[in-house]
């Protein structure tokens, strides 16, 4: 196993000597407590990608009443040829899933309270991989936040002249189970950290120089936006509030073991999640604003340190590249279709699987190696259903082994990283959480189009002219929104509303609304607001209605779909024609709006 060892250990004196020259900005005493940078599984590059994570891997701070830590699918593989003194014996035989996944969790429990009675934490992994982003795409979405651009002009300029893209460095923590407001077997969240790769002419500020640019904390589903920090101030350290039970992460700016909107996260700070460790304390749902009193304080004997030299005496968790774990579930695949394996002890395939654990912290190779056929018949068998197939086991009553009770597929996008969506696409999602971000710039007043159905055969489309947050409204009222306005034409096939004795006949009339989405950036939320119909064609029998509308909207990103306008919108509600300060109730008609914006 490798483990507290630094980089000079793997490396021969000529690599390692380029890889400083690499990463000179990289803390001198970085050490690789995981296999992080081995010779035999990275080329120099890769290598120095790794140190680069290295540097930059976030401190995990969870809160006291957590039960469930970053761990891999096969973590009861891993020290099983380790006495434990425990009641539980941790043998591969355990490293299957069960569907109802209580003798796994089971098993985690007891391997975490056996650490626990010896002064042990539990253990930590954490994958990683690394993208890159482009400049303009990055400052594209930073624009939207007009109270972000307005407060930290000197970031925007640093950006612009000094920096000639950025790399992303994605943490992926796995956890066998959520215990939050919905709880569910299997959960994976994530950690983006932005570093700058700066122009070879720029002057940079040492206090800048292997700073990042910014860290964004996954905030759960498409539905709930994400916690990003913009380092518009250098960031000594990516500390994360990892929520309890929930496991959403949020940057901590300051270390203080508090969140704080508007600082520890400071774009679209009206808009953001957080980390809500009420809901799985007290099973409260919260789908308004953040409030201070949702994050419990934090212990300091509950962060959980990158594996740096640095910070030895802490508990740290192993990081690991994504990219060996995903290798590893190819030699799985392969081990299936491999004839001699049970017979051939030094089988290739067999032996480089072992090599893949040995690498991810689990026992040596030689362990496998030692293993009888039987046994090895059985772990393949286990190994495969991590990969793709989940089952129920029962004991059979006549010699009381384990057999096949019921088949179900596994969710792979929960515990193969590079099958998430955010994985395989682009870096910007991240971003896209943030739902139809509001600007106050008229130089992005086209936001979108749609098409509304009513009664009557009615029919309209139009386009959404522009979209604002107005704090007057949010201050006064204390609804979290925005100000949607919209504008097009209306087609009827046959109208021959009355009201008041004034009989409308035009089938041709131009719209607009002026609306107001409450809580927005959130997948479900409310909407009110005003509108008026006019006569396309001036006419002495031409006549204006106005109407006020209510209802519900809902909000989905299509990530196949390029460009900006990739967001769905459905609007769902009533309006209801007004005559001076009289509502129409009986003429009020059904609003059905599909859109497609940005």
């Amino acid at each position: 196993m490798l483990s507290g060892h630094s980089f000079a250990r793997f490396l021969c004196l000529a690599e390692a000597h380029i890889l400083l020259q690499l990463c000179a900005f990289c803390p001198p005493t970085l050490a690789a407590d995981t296999p992080v940078t081995t010779p035999d599984s990275l080329r120099l590059v890769q290598a120095a990608d790794s140190a680069k994570a290295l540097a930059h891997a976030p401190i995990l701070w969870f809160e006291s009443g957590e039960k469930y830590f970053p761990t891999i699918p096969f973590f009861t593989a891993f020290k099983w040829d380790r006495d434990d003194s425990t009641e539980f014996e941790l043998t591969p035989e355990l490293i299957r899933p069960d569907s109802s996944w209580f003798d796994l969790l089971q098993t985690y429990s007891a391997r975490n309270d056996s650490l626990h009675a010896r002064g042990l934490r539990p253990e930590v992994w954490v994958l990683w991989d690394k993208r890159e982003l482009s400049l303009k795409e990055f400052q594209h979405y930073l624009d939207s936040d007009r109270q972000f651009r307005n407060r930290s002009r000197g970031y925007f300029t640093r950006l612009r002249l000094r920096v000639e893209r950025i790399e992303v460095f994605r943490y992926w923590l796995y956890y066998l189970n959520d215990t939050g407001l919905e709880g569910h077997p299997q959960d994976l969240e994530f950690v983006y950290v932005f570093t700058p790769v700066w122009r070879k002419d720029a002057k940079v500020e040492k206090e800048f120089l292997a700073k990042p640019l910014a860290v964004v904390g996954a905030g759960h589903t498409e539905m709930v936006p994400n916690n990003v920090l913009l380092c518009d101030t250098p960031l000594d350290a990516v500390v994360i509030l990892t929520e309890l039970g929930g496991h959403s992460s949020a940057p901590d700016r300051n270390d203080d073991g508090n969140f704080n909107p508007g600082y520890d996260a400071n774009w679209q700070a009206a808009n953001l999640w957080g980390t809500r460790d009420t809901q799985a304390s007290a099973g409260l749902g919260a789908l308004g604003n953040y409030e201070s009193w949702m994050t419990f304080p934090r212990k300091m004997a509950m962060r959980c340190f990158p594996p740096q030299e640095e910070h030895e005496q802490r508990w740290h968790y192993r990081l690991v590249p994504a990219e060996e774990l995903k290798k590893l579930y190819e030699d799985i695949r392969e081990l299936q279709s491999h004839n001699g394996l049970l017979t051939a002890a030094d089988s290739t395939h067999w032996l480089r699987m072992g090599e893949r654990f040995e690498k991810l912290g689990g026992p040596s190779k030689q362990s496998w190696l030692r293993m009888e056929s039987q046994r090895r018949e059985g772990l393949v068998e286990r190994l495969q259903s991590w990969r793709e197939d989940q089952w129920t086991y029962k004991k059979s009553p006549e010699n009381g082994s384990l057999e096949k009770k019921e088949h179900k597929k596994l969710v792979a996008a929960k515990h193969m990283p590079w099958q998430h969506s955010y994985y395989k696409g682009s870096v910007s999602m991240i971003f896209k959480r943030h739902i139809f971000p509001p600007t106050g710039d008229w130089s992005h007043w086209m936001r979108g189009a749609y098409v509304r159905y009513a009664g009557r055969r009615e029919t309209s489309a139009g386009l959404v002219l522009h979209v604002t947050e107005p704090p007057l409204i949010r201050d006064l009222f204390k609804l979290a929104g925005v100000v949607v306005l919209e504008g097009g034409l209306r087609w009827v096939a046959n109208d021959t509303t009355k009201i008041d004795s004034m009989v409308f006949t035009g089938t041709d009339q131009i719209t607009g609304r002026l609306l107001y989405d409450v809580t927005y950036n959130t997948m479900f939320t409310g909407y009110f607001g005003w509108g008026f119909e006019t006569d396309r064609k001036r006419s002495a029998h031409n006549h204006t209605r106005k109407f006020f509308y209510g209802g519900v909207k809902a909000e989905y990103y299509l990530e196949w779909l390029p460009g900006a306008f990739n967001f769905v919108q459905i609007r769902f509600g009533v309006r209801v024609p007004n005559n001076g300060h009289r509502l129409r109730g009986n003429q009020a008609l059904l609003d059905l709006q599909i859109g497609l914006h940005r």
